[in-house]
């Protein structure tokens, strides 16, 4: 008994040393929706070309007692090209603010900001310099003290990326302003068929930032453009690579570092090396570990062959199914981009076939070997040890995923 305990400890220590290996955080995104401080947003895509289609939103907030009539921004590198600038214009409603006693007639009016902006378009001027871009905007309507606005800037440059090889160095500089900037947020993703360093798989905000990006390229901008602009530029600073940094000076900006390729071994060619190497070293002790338990069950009485043999196939068994899963769920995308499904099923089905021989194979060598009733022990045992694997599997990554926690920042959707 104490050796069928100490087989099964090793078991368990060689399924914790597996687990924690294949699971990575995932990184709350920012929601930016906060015009009262200066904050800057940024979504870039790449494309396979190197070249870097980039969204801006500059939040600006006047602080001063003069009002802000134009603004000096300074782009990295000079070979972007503007495609469009727009603020924008803060629309103003009327209220009643005081009603008489009877609460129908009203006794005083204000103003306040309706929530349906519009967005001009912005006259600028343009002087490119040996690393840079400077422009300068005149606004359509001035920035009073103690108000906000937005510029929304969508250019594109290929001064943001290096190739080396068949992989894409990223290195994606903001916008430098005048002003103290509380917070900047880059969401960087790729185009499709292309794959992104570090990077998730989020794309459902794609569609709404390439509406926004088509709509800009227009001359003009009307009330239904606004409105659906409007409705889009909370996307923006989302990505499937996001970096987000505060409190920047002026004339400061943010570098986001990042590497992509059309070829996922390119990426992950020593991070594939590193798991292969440590998978055959696991595999070569599990094969080892699994040669000596059967020479180890030879010499026990048929009962305990019984019971070891149950829990060593059962442990293998769960193994199996668990790296198979988390296989699909984190790393097919990126490997297959969802291209083979079919191949999956297959692997499902040959996983199912090996199931059923584990389960029945034994029984049945049990029956005809020995008695029917270590055939019915094998059976049962296995049973009850699939489920105890499973139930410690979950404890693991539900234990796992409670320390993978971010810290509380304000503004984050929780």
């Amino acid at each position: 008994m104490n050796k069928t305990l100490i087989f099964g400890i090793t078991n368990l220590i060689l399924l914790l040393i597996i687990l924690p290996n294949v699971f990575s955080t995932i990184e709350p995104y920012y929601h930016p929706n906060n015009q009262q401080s200066n904050s800057h947003y940024y979504s870039i895509l790449f494309d396979g070309e190197g070249e870097a289609s980039a969204i801006a939103k500059l939040n600006i907030l006047n602080s001063k007692k003069e009002p802000i009539n134009n603004l000096i921004l300074e782009i990295p590198g000079n070979q972007a090209r503007i495609i469009n600038i727009l603020q924008e214009i803060s629309n103003y409603e009327t209220y009643c603010s005081l009603y008489s006693n009877n609460g129908k007639d009203c006794l005083n009016y204000a103003t306040r900001k309706s929530y349906s902006p519009t967005y001009k378009i912005l006259d600028y001027k343009k002087q490119i310099t040996s690393n840079s871009i400077i422009l300068d905007l005149n606004l359509v309507q001035g920035i009073n003290s103690q108000e906000s606005t937005s510029i929304i800037i969508y250019y594109k440059s290929e001064d943001y990326t290096k190739k080396e090889g068949n992989v894409f160095k990223i290195d994606f500089e903001t916008i430098k302003t005048s002003y103290d900037t509380s917070l900047v947020q880059v969401g960087i993703n790729v185009n499709e068929g292309l794959y992104l360093k570090e990077g998730k798989t989020q794309t459902n905000y794609q569609n709404n930032i390439l509406a926004s990006s088509n709509l800009l390229t227009k001359s003009s901008i009307g009330d239904y453009e606004s409105r659906i602009i409007n409705s889009n530029l909370y996307y923006i600073g989302q990505g499937s690579l996001v970096k987000t940094t505060y409190e920047i000076d002026p004339l400061e900006s943010f570098t986001v570092n990042g590497r992509y390729s059309d070829s996922w071994l390119s990426l992950n060619i020593w991070k594939f090396l590193v798991v292969s190497l440590v998978s055959i070293i696991i595999l070569g002790l599990i094969i080892i570990a699994t040669i000596k338990s059967f020479n180890f069950i030879k010499k026990e009485n048929p009962l305990s062959k019984t019971i070891l043999t149950s829990l060593s196939l059962s442990f293998l068994n769960t193994l199996i199914w668990f790296l198979f899963i988390l296989f699909i769920k984190y790393l097919f995308y990126d490997i297959f981009n969802y291209k083979y499904e079919f191949m999956v099923i297959v692997l499902g089905l040959l996983m199912l076939l090996f199931t059923i021989i584990l389960l029945f194979g034994p029984t049945i060598y049990f029956a005809t070997k020995y008695k029917p009733i270590y055939s019915v022990w094998y059976f049962a045992s296995f049973l009850v040890f699939t489920i105890i694997f499973i139930i410690i599997g979950i404890i693991i990554v539900f234990a796992i995923e409670r320390t993978l926690i971010y810290p509380y920042r304000p503004g984050y959707i929780t």
